[in-house]
């Protein structure tokens, strides 16, 4: 929080709850939104407006995630003391209402993977097609950093930027909210109510989050032994590729609310 926040404001005004929020306080239209929400307690669901966005885009779906690693001090030509550097991306594509097919990457730890990943990136993701990404601010600034430190590869790669479409719109606006949220809606957030079976899966996994797959990867570079090794590059892939999955089923549920 900042000095001008207003979540800090009305902490100075001993208001610690949304609930406890008064109709008298100068509030912006978004906060208004966000304050009727959680006093109405309920689950809302817009429609029209989720139709609006879900026709904003055609087959094939390209669903996309990076995992990244940071180095303070960097092995690399052109890397800035922590920076992000993509080594592994899942990319479910969905051909139509039943066709899925499943691409991805991971690099081999101890060399530069941008290159390598970037030209099996635009091999996987033609010109002008949707690629779905989540909260995809993060997608898109590590594509934009690969564009500048490749510049042949930079007309792809911009293609690819211009064409994504963020699929965490629908929750972030509000037209899918759930008072479980508590106004916050990444997918770990989010999957438990809209396909709690699919969320189990997460359970069962070894790497669980982002922290995990950066610290799984850099572990790779100090391990000699080759069945370790198998085991957590295999690790790896299986979370990366669950949570592209997760977006699919996200979307699919986002498609169900408008039937």
């Amino acid at each position: 929080m900042t000095k001008k926040s207003k979540a800090l404001e009305l902490y100075q005004k001993g208001i610690i709850n949304i609930e406890d929020i008064p109709r008298s306080e100068k509030l912006t239209k978004t906060q208004i939104k966000q304050v009727d929400l959680v006093k109405a307690n309920k689950v809302i669901k817009d429609k029209n407006a989720i139709k609006v966005f879900l026709k904003s885009f055609s087959y094939p779906y390209y669903y996309f995630d990076f995992e990244t690693f940071q180095q303070a001090l960097p092995e690399f030509i052109g890397v800035k003391p922590f920076q992000q550097i993509p080594f592994q991306y899942s990319l479910h594509i969905k051909h139509n209402s039943s066709e899925l097919d499943h691409k991805e990457f991971l690099a081999q730890p101890g060399s530069d993977p941008r290159e390598t990943l970037v030209t099996k990136l635009i091999s996987d993701i033609p010109p002008d097609v949707t690629v779905l990404a989540f909260n995809a601010s993060f997608e898109k600034s590590i594509l934009k950093e690969l564009a500048r430190q490749f510049p042949k590869y930079k007309e792809h790669i911009k293609n690819i930027i211009n064409n994504i479409i963020d699929l965490a719109e629908p929750f972030r606006k509000k037209y899918y909210y759930n008072p479980k949220m508590k106004g916050k809606y990444s997918i770990k957030i989010l999957l438990p109510l809209l396909d709690p079976e699919m969320s189990k899966s997460y359970e069962k996994l070894n790497i669980k989050n982002g922290n995990d797959a950066m610290q799984s990867y850099a572990n790779l570079a100090n391990n000699s032994d080759n069945n370790e090794i198998k085991k957590i590059r295999k690790d790896l892939k299986k979370y990366c590729e669950l949570d592209t999955l997760a977006m699919v089923k996200i979307h699919d549920k986002l498609s169900a609310f408008c039937e």
